[in-house]
């Protein structure tokens, strides 16, 4: 099968390497893994769970036996229109030709799993995300010994490997493209809804095909009174600030940049002393990243410099989180967090001052944290005004 020219899958050298990991550190304790977790399955074969299309939410089974040689079963929707998976053995299940009677299409790819797992595996001590495996699965197989391997894989997750990370910063160019049309497209009277689709169609351009976009797209009073929430019909008014923060799912990854900027006018004196505080509460942020350090500790250095400034810019958020495969996803930079930076790490940080019956803006970059500090994976342009 042909790989699609946009690239936005995992590459088989990075696959088999994290599979290797995955037996390493799990083999002793089990005999083979099991995995139906979307995004464990992606991460291990580079399989596409395509938001845009009727595969969103298929079942695939992926079984990693102790050479880390695997067996993945998935229906023929789902493997159709994308390149084959780094899988050793494909195993496609038959769900609906357009033709024949309709079967359940997850009960399909448990029934053909399990009929060949008790012939070729029944007995094995198994590990599976507890969290994510169906329970109708493991009611047919019943298992003796299970071993949750879900923690051990979200650990493996949070350091981004080279093809992990070139999804990120595809991601990452295409909202870039997409704050700078905003940045030079966006005028007085046009609907937050209006600004949402011309940063799908921008992001789509980018990349050659179409994806899922989402986040946060607020204006005026909306920014102080929710602060997040996604796009209405609400038009925008003439020197009202418009909050953009979102993400686009590339190959089951995504960055999530953020800009806010005034529509048609000039900032005020207050705004921009806001935009100031923001980008100072940020570089605060960014001297705390490096391994080692918490999540907390983060947040506390973000929060110190809106607090100290003014009692009301509490920041009622995290100051940031990671990115990868979910989001969010570990590290939580949060003044409650118990998490520590690891190198490889990819995170946010995200101040924002919102004050109640007034106004409010946010900004955002991502980054990946290295072995003695950090690398800025973000490029846009931070500001209330055109550049």
């Amino acid at each position: 099968m042909t790989r699609p020219q946009t690239g936005l899958y995992l590459d088989e050298a990075g696959c088999r390497r994290r599979l290797g990991d995955l037996t390493a550190r799990v083999m002793g304790q089990a005999d083979c893994v099991v995995l139906t977790a979307p995004m464990h399955v992606t991460y291990l074969t580079g399989l596409h769970f395509n938001p845009v299309s009727n595969s969103a939410y298929a079942l695939a089974v992926l079984v990693v036996d102790d050479q880390a040689r695997t067996t993945l079963f998935a229906d023929n929707h789902l493997l159709r229109r994308q390149p084959e998976p780094h899988a050793d053995t494909l195993v496609p299940v038959r769900y609906y030709t357009g033709q024949d009677t309709f079967r359940d299409r997850r009960q399909a790819v448990i029934e053909t799993f399990v009929s060949w797992f008790r012939h070729q595996l029944a007995g094995c001590r198994l590990a599976v995300d507890l969290d994510y495996t169906p329970a109708a699965m493991l009611r047919r197989l019943q298992p003796a010994d299970v071993l949750d391997v879900g923690p051990v894989l979200r650990e493996m997750r949070r350091a981004k490997a080279p093809d992990e990370l070139r999804l990120i910063q595809a991601s990452a160019r295409a909202i870039e493209a997409a704050l700078a049309w905003v940045a030079n497209s966006v005028r007085p009277g046009m609907t937050e809804l209006d600004v949402y689709a011309g940063v799908q169609r921008t992001c789509q351009e980018v990349l050659g095909t179409p994806v899922v976009v989402y986040g946060d797209f607020l204006s005026g009073s909306r920014l102080h009174e929710s602060r997040s929430g996604p796009p209405t019909i609400r038009r925008i008014g003439r020197g009202e600030l418009l909050l953009v923060d979102f993400s686009v799912i590339c190959g089951g990854y995504r960055a999530d940049l953020t800009n806010t900027f005034c529509v048609g006018g000039e900032p005020s004196a207050e705004q921009q002393q806001w935009l100031t505080l923001c980008r100072e509460a940020m570089a605060a942020g960014e001297r705390m990243l490096r391994p080692g350090v918490s999540g907390s500790a983060v947040a506390e250095a973000v929060n110190r410099v809106l607090m100290e400034a003014d009692s009301r810019y509490e920041l009622p958020h995290h100051a940031g989180h990671g990115l990868g495969l979910e989001h969010p996803e570990a590290p939580v930079l949060g003044r409650c967090s118990e998490d520590v930076l690891v190198e490889g790490d990819v995170v946010t940080l995200e101040p924002g001052v919102y004050v109640p019956g007034v106004g409010g803006l946010r900004i955002e970059h991502n980054y990946r944290i290295t072995r003695d500090g950090f690398e800025r994976l973000s490029q846009h342009h931070i500001g209330l005004t055109i550049p």
